[in-house]
């Protein structure tokens, strides 16, 4: 079982080996694919090329679909497994298949039927009588091969739109199908070798029979790292005569998959780019798994470490993240980002983003991180969504928030009076528009947060409870710092606690300290000034706000 995310090579692969080891009846077929593999690396390996190459019949299955409910997953599955046996409608002309097989066979090359518990088992022995038609068909000379694509798909696809009872029959319907093979249950039917490739690594319970599979998982087996994405290696050789500006662009956008010091690019958006020749967000087009999570941004926690992951920061997590997921894991999720009162413990979740590869390993491997601009935009667009869809406030209103702290920002070190009141109005009018009576210090914070990730500035850097010393835990923390072209921004947010106390906080917990960080500041000869804002909400939701500025020498002007 390979499981990597969507759009980095999975089915290709799939069907390169599909092709290189199906045995072809005609010889017109065998010199198409003989050609096709002339001149690669495989073809001059005589032992491999005698002992596999065209040697082996193959079950091949692709379970991508979108269920809504049981019924339609098993139709989905029927049909798959009805092209799997089409393929093989030589069998009905063998003469070592005698009447009762071709009977069997041509039942699963007719329509779908009505689902019932008889149905449903002879879907989960299918393969395991095609495997067995196989075999008399090539008199055991030949073990099938099976390859298994989007194995997850009927699950995952599923899991956000299906009652948890009925989650839990589709994985056992397609745990019963791929397990009857895999384990040989019927007959003794052998074959070769079986590949399933997939996103999430995800099966019924611990007794699955998918459970014993050998597994190579995503960013964690250095062997199967090379086979999948594009390397830095290869990055290098495509782009070569690929624009300066445009490399370094697509480099930021779609690089960030990290595993003992090698970085991966996401294969789909590196293809796109270098044919469209333009840089967007083209892999978050092909697989939007996190728009389920928009709700859940109504919960503390995971609002917290979704602000965290897009200001750059590294998160932490307490299970491994090979950790294979049940029914019980996806169902639990599933309610969370319906009822999102329901989280305690992000930790599933973040592993299950992982896999779906909204999430890479930091540097010295002990966190999870965004990978790349192009996953850092989709969670933006997560939260403005959340709060304009959720919250009822439209997008115009950020916007202009957003601007009129552009306006404020360009007016400084100079006077500032008017853009100080206007933006305070326009943020005023942002809390009045969220719809709700659960006004905190956490949803005032993430309304800040929406408006600096809006404001048309390129930020060097955007930190949410900023450390003022050098680590994390028992450290004050600023609520939000930014910096840009020498301005450094630190910004306190209260509810029902007065602006003055705000900035008090700032300057009597000497907040000024986090120009030390080189994270925050690489050079400090860069720094012009220190823009200290306090800014309060009382229970009314009428806003007020302080603001000083201090030069490089802490000199209030």
């Amino acid at each position: 079982m390979i499981t990597l995310p969507p759009r980095f090579g999975k089915s290709i692969n799939i069907d390169m080996i599909k092709r290189f080891v199906e045995l072809k009846e005609s010889s017109s077929s065998r010199d198409d694919v003989s050609r096709l593999f002339e001149g690669t690396n495989i073809s001059f390996e005589t032992k491999i090329m005698e002992e596999h190459f065209m040697s082996y019949p193959v079950i091949q299955l692709n379970l991508a679909g979108i269920p809504s409910t049981f019924i339609s997953a098993f139709s989905t599955i029927w049909q798959k497994v009805t092209n799997a046996f089409r393929e093989h409608e030589y069998l009905l002309a063998s003469e070592e298949l005698n009447d009762g097989d071709k009977k069997l066979f041509s039942k699963f090359i007719e329509s779908c039927p009505n689902w019932n518990e008889y149905v449903q088992t002879e879907l989960e022995n299918s393969l395991v009588y095609l495997a067995t038609f196989l075999g008399k068909h090539f008199k055991k000379e030949r073990r099938c091969v099976v390859l298994v694509d989007e194995f997850d798909a009927p699950v995952t696809n599923a899991m956000f739109t299906v009652t948890s009872d009925e989650l839990l029959k589709i994985i056992k319907l397609r745990d019963g199908m791929l397990g009857n093979i895999l384990k040989n249950s019927i007959g003794g039917t052998k074959y070769s070798f079986a590949i399933l490739t997939g996103v999430a690594d995800v099966i019924c319970s611990v007794a699955s029979p998918l459970r014993s599979l050998s597994r190579s998982r995503f960013l964690q087996e250095e062997a199967f790292f090379h086979f999948y994405g594009v390397s830095q290696s290869e990055f290098d050789d495509l782009t070569k005569n690929t624009d300066r500006d445009v490399r370094e662009r697509m480099e930021l956008h779609y690089n960030g998959y990290k595993l003992n010091g090698m970085n991966l690019f996401n294969t789909w958006s590196v293809v796109k780019s270098l044919t469209l020749n333009i840089v967007e967000p083209f892999w978050i087009e092909e697989t939007n798994i996190i728009s389920n999570f928009r709700t859940l941004l109504s919960n503390d926690k995971f609002s917290s470490i979704v602000k965290d992951l897009i200001a750059e920061k590294g998160v932490s997590y307490s299970i491994p993240l090979n950790t294979v997921l049940n029914a019980d894991d996806l169902t639990l999720i599933a309610k969370c980002c319906k009822e999102p009162s329901r989280l305690t413990d992000v930790d599933i979740i973040l592993v299950f983003l992982f896999q779906n590869g909204y999430l890479t390993k930091s540097e010295n491997m002990k966190l999870l991180q965004i990978p790349n601009i192009e996953i850092r935009e989709n969670l933006r667009n997560l939260y403005y969504r959340f709060f304009s869809i959720d919250c009822n406030i439209s997008m115009l209103e950020i916007n202009n928030c957003s601007s009129s702290f552009k306006a404020l920002l360009n007016c400084i070190p100079h006077k500032h009076v008017t853009e100080m009141r206007q933006f305070c109005k326009s943020f005023q009018r942002l809390c009045i528009s969220y719809q709700s009576d659960l006004l905190n210090h956490q949803v005032i914070h993430s309304l800040i947060f929406v408006v600096t990730l809006k404001t048309d500035i390129l930020w060097s850097v955007i930190s949410v409870e900023c450390p003022i010393g050098k680590t994390y835990s028992n450290s004050k923390r600023c609520d939000v710092v930014l910096y840009h072209n020498g301005l450094l921004i630190i910004i306190e947010v209260k509810y029902k606690i007065s602006a003055e106390k705000a900035l008090e906080q700032i300057i009597k917990k000497d907040y000024l300290k986090i120009a030390m960080n080189k994270k925050i500041i690489k050079n400090r000869k860069e720094l012009k000034y220190y823009v200290c804002l306090g800014i309060a909400v009382d229970e009314r939701k009428v806003v007020t706000m302080k603001l000083k500025v201090l030069d490089e020498m802490k000199k209030e002007i």
